[in-house]
């Protein structure tokens, strides 16, 4: 059986069989829950040299492959759409960690939701 994919918002966790770790995840329009391709999607922390960026394929994809375990920022633009950033994701050797974010549209009213949504979730083998 395998796991339901991942809500808007979530964070999970899977293991992995390696001493880095790997953040991955999917941008979505908050409006529209559509998959957000093209966005910039920057990873920083006191474990890296320096920032490391990806950009969301189609699907709104990202991934940031052999991490060194430890506490590390995120940070979403794309253009038309409101900034959001994440700090603390822990990242631990040998696990995936799945960053899901909705993008809420530069446009949106400021009566919705504060920014963007995200909801944390750890899942364990």
């Amino acid at each position: 059986m395998t796991a339901p994919p991942p809500r808007p918002g979530c964070l999970l966790e899977f293991p992995a069989t390696s001493p880095t770790g790997t953040l991955v995840g999917t941008v979505h329009d908050a409006r529209t829950q559509e998959p957000l391709a093209g966005v910039r999607v920057s990873v920083s922390s006191p474990e890296l040299p320096a920032e490391r960026i990806a950009v969301t394929d189609v699907l709104g994809w990202y991934r940031f492959a052999e991490l060194a375990p430890g506490s590390y920022g995120l940070r979403f633009e794309r253009r038309h759409f409101e900034p959001c950033a994440r700090a603390r994701v822990e990242l631990s050797g040998g696990r995936l960690v799945h960053v899901v974010v909705d993008l809420r549209p530069a446009d949106a009213e400021e009566h919705s939701i504060g920014g963007d949504e995200m909801q944390v979730l750890e899942m364990d083998p």
